[in-house]
């Protein structure tokens, strides 16, 4: 894939090709946007064509160094991802990053080293990076990537060149999802509005067999509420979904976040289609086509001022999940707040 491939970003694309254009590229980038909007893509298009040697379209995607970058297995070009049980990147990691780039390439133009998801460096490895930035070696060209630059150092991102990266709009992932991998066009329109503009987002949900399961689990849970005992209903949640009676979560830590992640994000479209209904009536598309008629059946259980307080909760909620609070605990305490309002 080269720079044409890649969708939704056009500012980002324009601007490294404007750099490559006229020979201006800064030692260090920082590319800074939400998860799944074509970070890494881009920083493996940018090292190939700072390596490439095609000598029109670069990069070609055709040379040696393109697909040896491609598959990962180029020696000048190097990847760092969080990794471990706390999903971090370690002071090692960087001391062996600043080993190695003091090197002379080996085949190629630039050694380019790729740091995915920087805020996840310790402070050491924070500290330790910026000893490189500020004397960054000759041939070499960082390029670090962020869901936030306010997660970061500031004297790191003061020494890199900033690329901002967006959202993508939504109907281009839902055309992308229908036209190349063949998505059926009303679970490629929810999947799109899930993703919240990420592709990467939108691609991995594609894949994911317990979607169903899990929006269904939900609705069930909103009509049976006011009448049942939320901890039996979180119990049966958990068991269903996280495959545990007690929502503690596995090994795959990454995995955990992003299916209760997954689990208030869909929640909240439930909530967001009620409130519609409730606004504009049967006229107005939704977001769970696929269940509308539940969703018409839960549009009189709740006011357009309570959901609201609801949607305040899930998103609260959302900062335990990046504490890696068990669902049984979020999931708790958030339907034990829905049901109090709903009684209240």
């Amino acid at each position: 894939m080269s720079f044409k491939d890649i969708i939704g970003q056009e500012i980002a694309v324009k601007l490294l090709g404007n750099s490559l254009k006229h020979g201006r590229v800064p030692h260090a980038y920082l590319f800074i946007g939400p998860r799944g909007v074509g970070k890494n893509l881009t920083a493996i298009n940018l090292a190939k064509a700072l390596n490439c040697d095609g000598s029109s379209e670069i990069p070609c995607d055709r040379c040696v160094c393109c697909k040896k970058i491609d598959a990962s297995i180029h020696p000048d070009v190097k990847y760092i991802y969080p990794t471990g049980p706390s999903l971090s990147i370690t002071i090692d990691n960087i001391r062996e990053l600043r080993t190695q780039i003091s090197f002379k390439t080996y085949e190629g133009k630039k050694k380019v080293y790729i740091i995915a998801e920087a805020e996840n460096m310790t402070i050491q490895a924070a500290n330790c990076i910026l000893k490189t930035l500020e004397e960054p070696p000759e041939n070499s060209v960082l390029i670090l990537t962020s869901t936030d630059s306010h997660l970061l150092l500031q004297t790191i991102v003061s020494r890199c060149q900033a690329v901002p990266f967006n959202r993508i709009e939504l109907h281009r992932i839902e055309s992308f999802l229908v036209e190349h991998h063949r998505v059926d066009k009303s679970l490629a329109h929810f999947i799109a509005n899930l993703s919240q503009g990420s592709l990467g987002e939108a691609l991995e949900l594609k894949d994911d067999t317990q979607i169903s399961l899990v929006k269904g689990k939900l609705v069930d849970m909103l009509s049976r509420l006011k009448n049942e005992d939320v901890l039996t209903l979180v119990g049966e949640f958990n068991k269903e979904v996280f495959n545990n009676d007690n929502g503690e979560r596995g090994r795959d830590v990454r995995e955990y976040r992003n299916k209760l992640r997954m689990s208030l994000d869909m929640l909240t479209t439930c909530f967001r289609d009620i409130a519609i209904l409730k606004q504009a009536g049967k006229q107005v598309s939704l977001i769970n086509l696929d269940i509308r008629e539940d969703i018409k059946q839960l549009e009189n259980k709740f006011s357009l001022s309570q959901i609201e307080r609801f949607l305040n909760t899930i998103t609260d909620m959302k900062m335990y999940v990046r504490n890696n609070v068990s669902s049984q605990l979020i999931l708790e305490r958030l339907f034990l707040d829905i049901q109090g309002k709903v009684d209240a």
